[in-house]
């Protein structure tokens, strides 16, 4: 897959700004929002980045509050927490 991205000019991380952890999560943040009810798999897709990374940013992301996983393990989903209206 890297050779691949590297023949078209893109390094795995060239779609965030210097492959920090800040602009990834922001990334993975912004691909939620983008894709209400998306899954790990796909999410990593997205960002071009291994299972393991997204669901370590995923969980991350899960303990500050700004997404929550709605779903059975196996078909569920994440989504952004504005998603929800706090008073349900």
């Amino acid at each position: 897959m890297k050779k691949l991205l590297r023949l078209f000019g893109e390094t795995p991380f060239s779609r965030h700004a210097h492959g920090g952890v800040k602009s990834i999560k922001t990334s993975l943040q912004n691909v939620i929002k983008t894709h209400q009810g998306i899954n790990a798999p796909t999410a990593t897709k997205h960002l071009a980045i291994s299972l393991r990374t997204t669901q370590r940013y995923l969980k991350e992301l899960s303990e500050e509050g700004s997404i929550v996983f709605k779903g059975a393990p196996k078909n569920g989903g994440y989504f952004a927490k504005s998603a929800f209206p706090e008073n349900v």
